[in-house]
């Protein structure tokens, strides 16, 4: 039976990562956190937060050295709430508006 191709890709992936791992921690620690990872579990798009990544047993810090400060003020962003604004033109009025006035 030929294995679907999502499954296949979530077999490789959860090689990959946990080779990456491998790196950092203990292997059977990283075959644990990889499977987490790779299973299915969450969507692409979840937000992993801090504690949840220590839950995890990633070693997370969240002080950042000054120089990643300094580089980061080299590309500032907008400020929030100040999105992007509409630029599409007015829709134009009903064909009959004038007439029903």
């Amino acid at each position: 039976m030929r294995q679907p191709d999502a499954a296949k890709a979530r077999v490789q992936v959860g090689v990959f990562v946990t080779e990456v791992l491998t790196k950092h921690m203990p292997k059977e620690k990283a075959v644990a956190l990889a499977s987490a990872l790779t299973e299915g579990r969450w969507t692409h798009d979840f937000p992993i937060t801090v504690p949840m990544a220590r839950q995890l047993g990633f070693p997370v810090t969240t002080t950042m050295p000054r120089t990643v400060y300094d580089l980061m003020d080299l590309y500032p962003q907008q400020a929030q709430g100040d999105g992007p604004r509409c630029s599409c033109p007015a829709a134009p009025p009903h064909a009959g508006a004038a007439r029903d006035a």
